[in-house]
Order: C-alpha cells, then sequence, then structure tokens
C-alpha cells in the first residue's frame, strides 16, 4: 500500500528501491541526483525547490559537498520540510515535522562509481512521539529479541518478561495510535504470529491437541477485542451531544466517521489472520467463539445503522454550506422550505431516523445553526456602537421576520408530511411539542424583541439631546432635562459592555433590562412635568401668538410624544389648543375683511396688480394652513370634539372667500387689457446705428409680453381670445429677439474682424447680406399678419453659414500657426532630463532627426489641406490672382513660422555655450587611453570625420533643414520648399557662424590641456618588467647610453631605502592624478570626462607601485616558507637515529649537517632585514597576514633549537664517523691485498701465450674475486 507523504514514517529507510530514474535532471552530480530523488519521494520536493533552497545557499551546497567529498562520518545531511526545505547543521531539540537523515556507512568519501545505496543510510523521524516508539519497538527492538545470538545468553524469566511487556506496550500504542486518528485498531501482538503459519490449523484439526496457554492468549484477545468495539457501538446510546449547542456538522461528520470507524474494524475482522483465530476457538471448542460471533453481529448491525444514516444526512451537506456562507440575513431563509423538504425525506425514508429523540435532537441543532448565523449576521452587541438607530433596528426587524419564517417552514412541512410516504406506508406524523425544538429559539426571538425596544426607545430619547428649552424656568427645565439624559446614556451604556447579549443564559443582560425599563418610566415622568410646566401657561393665557410656540414645542419633542405618559400630557391640553386655533381663524377673517375695503395699500408697482392680490391671498392661505395643518398630523383624540368641528366649517368658509376674490380680480384684469393698446407691433425690426444694427424692440411690448408671462402662471385665471392669441405668439416674439440679436451681433463680428487680403474673396456675399439688413430696418415689422419671422429665419442662416465658414477659414489660420509653434516648444536638439546636469542629446540625434522631419512632413500636408479648405470655405477660384494674393499672404505666415523655429533652435545652442549666461556644460568628450594612444572620444581634430566639430556642423544643418520637409504652399513661386529663403536670411547665418567661432575656440582649450596630461607618457610607455630587472640589479633605470655598455655598468643591488623612494615617488604621482576633478569644463560649456584617463592613470601607477611592493611581499613570504619547510625537514632529519651499520644514513646526516653549517649566517641575520621590510609594507597600508607575524615570532626559535640539534646530531655521529674511518682504512689494505694476488693470478694463468690452443676453456683467473669498496 503507498504512502503518502504525511502518513509516511519509519526510524530507518531501506533505499534499496530508490533509484535515480528521471535521467533528464539537470544535475550531472549522480550523488544530487540521488538525494533529490529520496526527498521527492518523501516529500514530493521537485528539482526547482531543491535548488532554490539548497544548490544556490552556498552554505547548504559545501556542507553536502563535505559529507560527499570528506571521509568523516560524524558529517550528517539532516533535511526539514516544514514551511520549506531546509538542510541543519544539527538534530533539533523538537520535531516540527518529518526529519530525513543520510548518514556514511563508511568512513570514506562518496564516490560516484558505487552504487548509492551501499554507501548511504537513511533514517526518517517523525514528528510524533508515540508513533515514534512504535516504530523504534517494531523495527529495532523486536528484531533484536528475535535474534538467537542477541538472546541466548539470557534466562528464561528475564526473556519472557520483556517479550510480554514489550508486546503489551506495542498494543497499547496500536490503540493509542488508532484513536489519535479517529479509528478503531484491534490490538494483534507478536505472541499470535503462529496463526499465520500456514500449516498451523491443519496439523491442529488432524492432532486434536491444543496448547492451553496459547488458547487462553487468544481468548484474552477477545475479551479485550470485545471492550475495544463495545465502547465503539455503545457510543450510540450518546451520540455527540457533549458539546453544548451542538450543530448539524457535528451530527454528520459523527455518523460519516462512525460509519468509516465501522467499516474499518469490519474489514480488520476479515482479515486472514482473525479468520485463522475463530477457527482455532472453534475447532478447540472454545467458549469464547460464541462470543466472537456475537461480537462479529454487533458490527455488523451497528455498522448497517451508520451507513444508512450517514447516506440520508449526505443530502443535508450542501444546505449546511450554502447556510454557511450566507454574507447577509435576508439570504437564510431561502434556503428553509430547501432544508424541511430535505429533513422530511429523511424522515420518510431512512428507517433508524425515524427515532423521535434522534430527530428531535437534529431539528435542534438546525436551530442552533440558524441561531448563530443570525446573530454572527446581526453582531448584537454591534448593535450599540452606532449613533445611528435606523439601521440597527432595521436589521433586528429582519432577523425577526427570518425567525419566524423558519418556524413558518416547518409548520407547512409538517403539514405536509403525508405526500412523503406512498400509499401502502403509514404516515409517520411528527408528533413533537414545537416547545421542545423552539424553546431556545423562542427566547432568542423574545431577546431580538428586546433589543428592539431598547433600541426604539433609544432612537427616540436620543432627541432629547438636541432639545433647548426657553422661559423663565429654563435652566430647572433644562436641568431636569440633562438628568434624564444622564440617566438613560448610563443605563444603556450597560449593553455597550454586555457579553452576547442574545444568550438566554446571560442573565445579567435581563437584569440590566429591567433597570433601563425602570429607568425610561421615571425618565418619562420627568418629560410629563417638563410638558405640563410649558403647556400650562398657554392655558392660562389663550393668545393666538402661542399657537406657534405650542406647535414648536410639539414638534421639538418629536416622535417622543407618542409615548403614553406624554400622550396623556397632550391631550390634557386639546382643549387649550383647539381654543387657540380658533382664535387664530377669527383674525385671519379679520384681516381678509380689512383687505377687502383698502387693496390699494398691497399694490406693488414692481407687478402687474393682479398678480398683488394673487400673492398676497397665497400668503394668507399659507398662514391658515400652518394653524390648522399640524393639529391634523399630532396622534390625540380630537375627531368628536365640538371645538375641532367648528374650525373646520370655520377654514372651509374663509376658503370659499378667498377663491371668489380671486375669480373677481381675473375677471376685472381682463376687461382692462382689452380696453389698452399695448402692442407696438407695426414697428421694422432693425434700426442702423453708425456702420452697425441694433433690434428694434420698444419698452411697452416688452412690458406687454412679460405681463401675459406672468399672468399665465396664476392658476385658473381666465383670459380674453386676444390675449390668448397674442399669449400663443410670445414663442414667436422671443425666437425672433433671439435671432434678430443673433444676426446684429454676426454682421458685428464679421464687419470687425475681416482683413484687406480677405475682403475681396468674401466681397460678393458680404453685399447681399447687407441688402437684407437695410431691407430688415426699413420694410420688415414684427406685426403678426406679416411673414416676418420666415425673413428672419432665412437672414439667419446665411449670416450664420457665412459667419461659421468665415470664421473656420481665419481659426484655419490660426491652426497652421498653431501647428508650426508646436516646434517651438522643444528644440530639435536639447539638454535631456533624466541626470542632475543633462547634456545635449547628440546620441540619438539621427531618431530625434528622423523622428521631427517625419513630424514636420506630417504637418505640411496638414498645412496643404487647410489650405485647400479654406479655398472651399471662401468659395475661391484657384487660377484667379485674389486666391493667388492670399496663398501667398499665408505663404508668408508659414515662412515666419519656420523662421521662429530655426531661430529657437539656433538661439538655444548660443544661450546655452554663452559663458556669461550658462555654467552647465552643453558637450561632453572623454579623454582616454587607447593602446598607447591618448585621444578625446568624439576626437576634438579639426577636419575628422565624427569628431565633435563635425557633429556641431551636423547639427545645425539639420537644424535649417527642418525647412526642407515641408512643401511650398505657394506652388506659382517656382519653389519646392522653404529652405532656400531661410538660409539666405542673414541673421541666422550670423548666429550658425558665432557657434562654430565659440566650438573652434574651446576645442583648442582642450587640446592644450590634452598636452599636459602627455608628460604622464611613461606610465604606460616604460616595460615595467625590464625596469624592475633594471633596478634588481643596478639600483636604478640606466640610461640609454648606458644600455648601449650594459658590460661596463657595475651591478649595484637597491637597498630598502631606495624601494622606499621608488614606491614615495610613484604615490606622489598617484596622489597629483587623484586630486585632479572628475570632469574638466572649459568656457562653461564644454565638458571633459577625465574619468577614464583618470582611473586609467591610477590603474597605471598602481601597477608602478604594486611592482616594488609585490617583490618586497614575495621575498618575505618566499625567506620565510623557505625557512618554514627547510626547518620541518632539518625537525625530521635531525630525529633520526643513525646506527653505526647505517653508511648511507651517515652519509645522508652528515650531508645535511654540512647544510644547517652553509645557511647558518644568512639565517641568524634575516630576521631583522624581514621586520624592516614589514615596517615598510605596513607604512603603506599593507595589511600583512597574522601567519608572517607567527612565523617572524616561532622560526627564530625553531631554528635556535635547529642549531642545539644539529649540535646534538654531530656529536653523536662523531664516534660512527671515526669508526667509519678506521672501517675504509682496512677495506683499502684489503683491496690492496686483493689488488696483488689478482697480478699475480694473471702473471701465471693469463692465456696470452700464442700456442695457446682454447684460451676461453682454460681456468678463469678472475672467479670469485669480489672488490668490494
Amino acid at each position: 500500500m503507498n504512502e503518502s507523504v504525511n502518513e509516511r514514517s519509519s526510524i530507518s529507510s531501506d533505499i534499496g528501491e530508490v533509484e535515480i530514474v528521471n535521467d533528464d535532471m539537470e544535475l550531472e552530480d549522480q550523488r544530487f541526483r540521488f538525494i533529490v530523488t529520496y526527498l521527492n519521494i518523501v516529500y514530493g520536493t521537485t528539482l526547482i525547490a531543491f535548488k532554490k533552497a539548497i544548490i544556490n545557499n552556498e552554505i547548504n551546497r559545501k556542507l553536502i559537498e563535505s559529507f560527499f567529498d570528506k571521509p568523516d562520518r560524524n558529517i550528517i545531511l539532516i533535511f526539514e520540510n516544514s514551511d520549506s526545505l531546509n538542510l541543519l547543521t544539527e538534530f533539533p531539540i523538537q520535531l516540527k515535522s518529518k526529519i530525513i537523515c543520510f548518514v556514511k556507512r563508511n568512513e570514506t568519501i562518496i564516490e560516484k562509481d558505487i552504487p548509492l545505496k551501499k554507501q548511504i543510510a537513511i533514517a526518517e523521524f517523525t514528528s510524533s512521539s508515540i508513533t515514534q516508539l512504535s516504530l523504534f519497538i517494531s523495527e529495532i527492538l523486536w528484531p533484536i529479541l528475535q535474534r538467537r545470538k542477541t538472546i541466548s545468553d539470557w534466562p528464561d524469566i528475564v526473556l519472557r518478561n520483556c517479550m510480554e511487556n514489550i508486546s503489551e506496550l506495542t498494543n497499547l500504542l496500536t490503540v493509542i495510535n488508532g484513536i489519535l486518528r479517529g479509528q478503531t485498531i484491534l490490538s494483534i501482538p507478536h505472541e499470535i504470529e503462529f496463526l499465520s503459519k500456514s500449516d498451523y490449523l491443519h496439523v491442529l484439526s488432524h492432532n486434536k491437541t491444543f496448547d492451553g496457554r496459547k488458547i487462553r492468549l487468544l481468548e484474552n484477545l477477545i475479551i479485550t477485542w470485545k471492550n475495544q468495539i463495545q465502547t465503539v457501538i455503545n457510543y450510540d446510546h450518546d451520540p455527540p451531544n457533549n458539546k453544548y449547542y451542538i450543530l448539524p456538522n457535528v451530527e454528520i461528520e459523527f455518523w460519516t466517521n462512525r460509519a468509516e470507524n465501522l467499516q474499518g474494524i469490519k474489514t480488520q475482522m476479515h482479515s486472514p489472520l482473525v479468520r485463522r483465530l475463530a477457527e482455532v476457538l472453534e475447532i478447540s471448542s472454545s467458549n469464547y467463539f460464541s462470543r466472537f460471533r456475537i461480537i462479529f453481529r454487533d458490527i455488523i448491525q451497528a455498522l448497517a445503522e451508520a451507513q444508512n444514516i450517514a447516506l440520508y444526512l449526505k443530502p443535508l451537506v450542501p444546505i449546511l454550506e450554502m447556510i454557511e456562507k450566507v454574507q447577509d440575513i435576508k439570504t437564510i431563509s431561502l434556503y428553509f422550505d430547501r432544508l424541511f423538504h430535505t429533513l422530511a425525506l429523511v424522515w420518510a425514508n431512512s428507517v433508524y431516523n425515524t427515532n423521535i429523540d434522534r430527530f428531535i435532537g437534529l431539528l435542534q441543532q438546525w436551530t442552533n445553526l440558524v441561531i448563530l448565523k443570525i446573530r454572527d449576521l446581526l453582531q448584537p452587541n454591534d448593535l450599540f456602537v452606532d449613533t445611528d438607530f435606523d439601521e440597527p433596528i432595521q436589521l433586528i426587524n429582519l432577523s425577526l421576520e427570518t425567525c419566524l419564517l423558519y418556524k413558518r417552514s416547518y409548520q407547512r412541512r409538517k403539514e405536509l408530511l403525508p405526500s412523503y410516504f406512498n400509499d401502502d406506508r403509514q404516515t409517520l406524523y411528527w408528533e413533537i411539542p414545537e416547545s421542545k425544538i423552539f424553546e431556545r429559539f423562542d427566547h432568542f426571538i423574545d431577546r431580538l424583541k428586546m433589543l428592539k425596544d431598547i433600541l426604539a426607545t433609544a432612537q427616540e430619547c436620543s432627541i432629547y439631546e438636541s432639545i433647548e428649552l426657553g422661559g423663565i424656568d429654563a435652566d430647572e427645565l433644562q436641568n431636569i432635562l440633562q438628568k434624564v439624559i444622564g440617566d438613560f446614556k448610563s443605563t444603556y451604556a450597560v449593553f455597550h459592555l454586555s457579553d452576547d447579549i442574545t444568550n438566554e443564559s446571560n442573565l445579567d443582560f435581563l437584569n440590566a433590562y429591567k433597570t433601563f425599563r425602570k429607568i425610561i418610566f421615571a425618565g418619562d415622568e420627568r418629560i410629563a412635568n417638563i410638558l405640563h410646566r410649558c403647556l400650562h401657561p398657554c392655558s392660562s393665557h389663550i393668545k393666538t401668538t402661542n399657537i406657534d410656540d405650542i406647535y414648536r414645542l410639539l414638534r421639538i419633542f418629536g416622535s417622543t410624544l407618542q409615548r403614553n405618559r406624554l400622550k396623556n400630557v397632550i391631550n390634557e391640553y386639546t382643549n387649550t389648543l383647539l381654543n387657540i386655533i380658533e382664535n387664530a381663524l377669527n383674525e385671519d377673517q379679520i384681516l381678509f375683511d380689512e383687505y377687502i375695503k383698502d387693496s390699494s395699500s398691497i399694490w406693488l408697482l414692481s407687478m402687474p396688480k393682479l398678480i398683488s392680490h394673487y400673492r398676497w391671498i397665497e400668503q394668507l392661505r399659507q398662514r391658515i394652513y400652518n394653524q390648522i395643518e399640524p393639529l391634523k398630523t399630532i396622534d390625540i383624540n380630537i375627531k368628536d370634539n365640538d371645538i375641532y368641528k367648528r374650525i373646520l366649517e370655520q377654514e372651509k368658509n374663509i376658503q370659499i372667500k378667498l377663491h371668489n376674490f380671486i375669480e373677481n380680480i381675473n375677471q376685472q384684469w381682463i376687461n382692462l387689457f382689452q380696453k389698452e393698446n399695448l402692442l407696438h407691433l407695426n414697428e421694422p425690426l432693425l434700426r442702423k446705428e453708425n456702420e452697425y444694427y441694433i433690434v428694434n424692440i420698444k419698452s411697452e411690448l416688452a412690458t406687454a409680453l412679460h405681463e401675459v408671462m406672468r399672468l399665465y402662471q396664476i392658476p385658473n385665471l381666465i383670459l380674453s381670445p386676444e390675449i390668448e392669441e397674442f399669449y400663443k405668439q410670445i414663442d414667436r416674439f422671443q425666437q425672433q429677439f433671439i435671432d434678430l440679436d443673433y444676426i446684429t451681433k454676426s454682421y458685428r463680428h464679421i464687419y470687425d474682424n475681416v482683413l484687406i487680403i480677405e475682403y475681396p474673396l468674401i466681397r460678393e456675399e458680404l453685399t447681399t447680406i447687407e441688402n437684407n439688413l437695410e431691407k430688415a430696418s426699413t420694410i420688415v415689422t414684427f406685426n403678426i399678419d406679416t411673414d416676418s419671422p420666415d425673413f428672419i429665419r432665412r437672414l439667419r442662416t446665411t449670416i450664420s453659414d457665412f459667419e461659421a465658414r468665415f470664421f473656420k477659414s481665419k481659426s484655419n489660420l490660426d491652426d497652421m500657426q498653431r501647428i508650426l509653434k508646436h516646434f517651438l516648444k522643444t528644440a530639435l536638439f536639447s539638454r535631456g532630463e533624466t541626470r542632475q546636469d543633462p547634456l545635449l542629446i547628440v546620441y540619438e540625434k539621427e531618431d530625434r532627426v528622423l523622428k521631427r522631419n517625419n513630424e514636420l512632413r506630417d504637418a505640411g500636408l496638414r498645412l496643404q489641406d487647410i489650405l485647400k479648405q479654406n479655398k472651399w470655405l471662401l468659395k475661391a477660384d484657384a487660377d484667379s490672382d485674389i486666391w493667388k494674393a492670399y496663398v501667398d499672404y499665408v505663404d508668408e505666415i508659414v515662412i515666419e513660422s519656420l523662421y521662429e523655429i530655426i531661430e529657437y533652435n539656433l538661439n538655444y545652442l548660443l544661450e546655452e555655450s554663452d559663458p556669461t549666461l550658462n555654467k552647465r556644460p552643453l558637450f561632453e568628450v572623454q579623454l582616454i587611453l587607447d593602446d598607447l594612444d591618448l585621444r578625446f572620444n568624439p576626437t576634438l581634430e579639426f577636419g575628422s570625420a565624427n569628431g565633435l566639430y563635425d557633429i556641431v556642423d551636423t547639427l545645425i544643418g539639420n537644424i535649417f533643414r527642418q525647412a526642407a520637409m515641408l512643401p511650398r504652399l505657394a506652388e506659382h513661386s517656382g519653389q519646392k520648399h522653404y529652405q532656400n529663403d531661410l538660409e539666405e536670411m542673414k541673421e541666422l547665418n550670423d548666429r550658425r557662424l558665432k557657434i562654430m567661432e565659440r566650438l573652434r575656440d574651446t576645442m583648442k582649450e582642450a587640446n592644450d590641456w590634452k598636452e599636459e596630461v602627455e608628460d604622464y607618457s611613461y606610465l604606460w610607455l616604460d616595460d615595467r618588467k625590464e625596469h624592475m630587472r633594471q633596478f634588481l640589479l643596478y639600483g636604478r633605470s640606466l640610461e640609454d647610453y648606458e644600455l648601449e655598455n650594459r658590460e661596463h655598468v657595475k651591478e649595484t643591488p637597491p637597498s630598502l631605502i631606495q624601494f622606499q623612494n621608488q614606491i614615495d615617488l610613484f604615490q606622489s604621482i598617484y596622489n597629483d592624478i587623484d586630486s585632479w576633478d572628475q570632469t574638466f569644463l572649459f568656457n562653461s560649456w564644454l565638458r571633459v570626462d577625465a574619468r577614464p584617463i583618470k582611473r586609467q592613470l591610477l590603474t597605471l601607477v598602481n601597477k608602478w607601485i604594486n611592482l616594488y611592493k609585490n617583490y618586497l611581499i614575495d621575498h618575505v613570504t618566499v625567506s620565510l616558507n623557505e625557512l618554514e619547510l627547510f626547518i620541518k625537514h632539518a625537525t625530521d632529519m635531525l630525529q633520526r637515529q643513525v646506527k653505526s651499520d647505517d653508511l648511507k644514513g651517515l652519509i645522508e646526516m652528515m650531508t645535511f649537517l654540512s647544510q644547517v653549517r652553509a645557511r647558518q649566517e644568512y639565517t641568524d641575520d634575516m630576521a631583522e632585514p624581514i621586520k624592516d621590510i614589514i615596517e615598510l609594507l605596513k607604512s603603506y597600508a599593507y595589511e600583512v597576514p597574522q601567519s608572517i607575524y607567527a612565523m617572524l615570532d616561532e622560526l627564530p626559535e625553531k631554528w635556535i633549537i635547529i642549531k642545539k640539534m644539529a649540535i646534538k646530531m654531530k656529536q653523536h655521529i662523531a664516534p660512527l664517523q671515526a669508526n667509519q674511518i678506521v672501517n675504509i682504512r682496512n677495506q683499502i689494505i684489503d683491496m690492496e691485498k686483493k689488488q696483488h694476488e689478482l697480478r699475480e693470478r694473471f702473471l701465471r694463468d693469463a692465456p696470452f701465450r700464442y700456442d695457446t690452443k682454447e684460451p676461453y676453456v682454460g681456468k678463469i683467473i678472475c672467479e670469485n674475486f669480489d672488490f668490494e669498496y
């Protein structure tokens, strides 16, 4: 069975099956690929994640490389994968996730050619201590106890006790592991492994011999299993009611997990080992076999029940998820019908869900969910934070409505239950008291109603804070009001601090609510007292002026007057209020009567008399409305009051009188209008003043129009037919006035703006318009019976069209200038905007020129289009002289604009290159050393291609060339463009010459400075190696004549002082160059960037300085290293034991002692010169390595020891030398004897006779003659 990453856990891993199967991995080293492959198996680590966390991390990569390449078993790779893959340097104290350890099997390096599984062992450690302990016992401890060699010397009682304790612990850990995973795992001890033998049952059934100990072991195991299984099954007696106010998801999860757990137990009971256990019990006729069968039967029954319940509860899961995702209270009710429909289906079809107690619990759980969701969305405790009460009250009302819909949905589905049962099935009704289901729900509804009452009361009482009382007792009454407000706020503030106020177990809220009601009742009594004291003076002194005070008081207290106690106070003063209103109506009647008697005093000269009367009557009507209408909106019982009835009757009579009066006045004004002749419609439309025309409207006609328009705003006004006809023409008159005003203004506009060059083109059309204007000022009138409107419309159309075309042509000329002035906003070549001291942009001049030329070409096409449009607008003939003269005028406009563009660009260069006006550089060149050649980039040589002079000349040429991009508008002039005209202008050429003259002067100054820099040419021209060679031989550089006669120059090696002088010389040169500025400015506008040459010269000087420094450093390092190697060699040599018979060793030792003696004088005196060199190097800020100081401290002492050891060795080998001298002398004597014998034998036996027949067969003369030396 494959394990997931989270489930896989073991102490050690068999890596025999780990193969590097991914050949396309981008790691060349297969050792890395091996680790990645294993991490992928355990963690799912990808190659990209491994590279990011390990390979790209230098520390981690070096640690893995050390593991591979060093023969050290103490290096262990520990991988952790908590949030990301990590490589640890030590084993963590607390495990957060699974740990993987790679350990070497042997103390060698990891070879690529040898299979890695034979070189590396892998261990895994889980974060669960229980799992780790279980693995330790099963994979390490238990296999150890199975090895015969390990336990061969153990006593039986100790072995048996260990086996029993480990087995018991293993079983316990197995059960605990199952509990942690929510499963029931039957413990199977190691002692029953005998059941796994294939022939055990066969032998047992034939022999009929039973091992009593084994049978008892199996029976005890059955008891253990029974207890485990019975615990699981009996849990059904008290399903998950161990939580307070549980939700339906808990019930659904409980039955789903229970079904899975029982299915797992059933699977374990069906395993081959358990089947054999049952067969053994059956064969052995054990009483526990029947218990085993009972256990199995109980599991089957419990499993069937759990699966059935889980199956029918599953359709409720989508409803549960939808309700949990709801974001507003109103949406919850959309799922109630679906919920109870599903519950009815579960009730009708599930056998096990018809248990009434279980079903009640399920309904309670859904009720708890609805309560919880409403509470979460409502946030009851936050309702008291905001001072705006409308939204919280609306939310509470919505919550109450949702609760009622929930109960109605249940009741409606309860009535429909018979439809869920077939004809052959008996209907099972929900005979459940609703108090059992909705007891908590009803408490929750009561709490919501309390919240609503609190907030509604708070909303009403918030009015008190804005009340400012007046009168004699104002201070006292205001104090009472503030006391009411203070008591209310202190009581209301308690609800801010309360815990969940919708929880029925929160008794503190109930107590606070009772206190709140008492405080509100007491506050109502105080407010009633205030109302009484405010209204009492009105009852004792009945005046009509009091009505506004009473209404104002009632408006101030607003909706609080609907409270019972305050409503009673208002009812007490009802008759007083009605008497005041009745008196006010009597005063209104008196006012009306007086106005009828003397209405002339109300006449307003600024408006018609009828309108004046109408306004006064409207004011009186509004006064009556303000006196009576508020009375109708107050919630007091006055409908059957006699005074109230008299008031309504009196109001009706006054309104009738007002209506009759207006009707009479209307008729009088109509008669008057018919008698007077106010219409002056026979006057001409226009009149001429000087060169212009104005509208000829009389003041009487304007007044008549104004009065009629005002009269028609009066409702129910009857006018004469003449006035009706006049009113119908008002729109006509207004439109005529507007048109005539437009005509006169348009003519004035045209007359004032026409140019001499334009007048010949428009003369004909302008004359026609003037003739019509003259006719309007003499013949055409305003009379209704004439066709003046048509005449005016035609004239307006004509002049409007002409004006639009004429001024469009003028606007086109302005557009031409705007198109060309656009190029004055930015110079063709200008400074950049990205740096603090921007230079002139020349590096992209081709792009800028190309872009500008394209823009100018586009502009030229637009100018041609505009000129064509003007020809059409002015209705001109292209071949006429008048039009050619106009085109020449436009051509001059273009030339002037191009002149301004070129002048702007040239002035820009002049201003930016003028030292008196500008201090910022405009151009920049670099001085560089290029292949032993010092030069400017770009060059400042005159006549050089791509030099600065050529660049600037090209820039100016491009500026003038802008004029060639525009095609000539005056084609009859014979020119294709405008460049020739502009190049002939003296002012522009003078500016061009001035710029180039400035450039030549500035280039000369820069070249003079370059010659000063060339004084340092020896830094790059001289050969440093040859210079150093001469310095080391002669202590200086040879002159030219000395080089020719070098054999006559005496070699004088340099002293340390000479080295110092040379270094100081070049250091002073370095300081001089380093003091240069980064840039040099010539004439304030040409900047030479000296950074490249400065950087190159400093680098060269450093090379010269380092030439001497490195020699000294190498001298010190080589001398000390050579001495250290010699001392190490000397130590080894002088510690050897020279034996008396070891002639070779003696000769080697004598040779080495002569070497020590030969370098003794040099070595004794070398410390001080080296220290002087080090001090000199330190003075130049050279950091001498600590190893040099260590050698200076240690080597002299070691050298002294070497000398002592040499003296001691010399004394030791002196006797051996003497013995060897004696031996040599003896060998010489022996050699001389042997030479004599050989001579005698040779003389005697030598085959030199002429008659010797076989000279080579004779006796060998020198046989066995050995010359040992």
